[in-house]
């Protein structure tokens, strides 16, 4: 099914990832890309959160924050670049379950 969708398979790469979680959540993930996210807040500073939509049962959170990606990018030689501008989510997830 996905042969159809994907014309050319690239090898697995190994890479360092550092993520930074504070007002402002930012990462690295090796030379191929960068996230950098702003907390989308209301008026009085209490963060913007998405409770109870269908999607999130497939992450089996219970909410997750709004954030603005501006700034985010990925670059692969292999594959055309990305600049992530507008919305994202951050979400918490059990690794374990």
């Amino acid at each position: 099914m996905l042969g159809a969708v994907i014309t050319k398979w690239l090898p697995t790469q190994t890479t360092k990832i550092d993520l930074q979680w504070a007002d402002s959540p930012a990462g690295r993930v090796g030379s191929v890309g960068e996230i950098r996210t702003t907390r989308v807040k209301d008026q009085a500073g209490r963060q913007t959160k998405v409770t109870g939509a269908a999607a999130m049962a497939a992450f089996q959170s219970e909410s997750m924050d709004l954030v603005r990606s501006d700034g985010s990018h990925w670059s692969i030689p292999e594959m055309r670049p990305w600049n992530a501008g507008g919305s994202g989510t951050l979400h918490a997830l059990n690794w374990s379950a």
